[in-house]
């Protein structure tokens, strides 16, 4: 789930980027508050309908992850842990093995 604040924070500062150069028109001017509020509707909206289903689809695959996790958890007395056991294997891993 950690890659979701990830997403909503990079998808934020591109959207503020853009609206922030929407501040500015053409000629290097300040933009009238009337076209910057048309231009930044449309900006929004293209957010607004550009990543709803990527949002959608990662609140999908957190929740079944989460549920494959609480089974992954009730069973946890049938998982076993092999580790690779040659002259590389860490100290805190070959306790482990088995």
């Amino acid at each position: 789930m950690s890659h979701a604040w990830q997403f909503s924070a990079a998808k934020n500062y591109a959207q503020i980027r853009e609206l922030t150069c929407l501040l500015i028109n053409a000629r290097g001017k300040p933009r009238a508050w009337n076209k910057f509020k048309t231009a930044a509707a449309q900006a929004n909206s293209n957010y607004a309908s550009r990543y709803l289903k990527t949002e959608y689809d990662m609140a999908r695959n957190a929740a079944t992850m989460s549920a494959k996790q609480v089974s992954i958890e009730k069973n946890q007395s049938l998982l076993e842990f092999d580790a690779v056991t040659d002259a590389q294997t860490a100290d805190i891993c070959a306790p482990l093995h088995g």
